[in-house]
């Protein structure tokens, strides 16, 4: 099953996460992502680095 449809049926995201055998927190983005009417399939964009790797 999809992680959203897991989510639908049982309404929990622990629940959902171990059906889907996915991180709670992935599910828990997946519906807010859902929910404001954002992509779920989209790449998250993170900030930049501001420093050097090495120093």
């Amino acid at each position: 099953m999809e992680i959203l449809e897991t989510f639908d049926v049982t309404g929990c995201a622990h629940s959902a996460a171990s059906l889907a055998g996915v991180d709670p927190k992935t599910v828990r983005r997946y519906v807010d992502a859902r929910d404001w009417g954002r992509l779920v399939d989209a790449p998250v964009q993170r900030p930049a680095r501001l420093t050097s790797r090495w120093g």
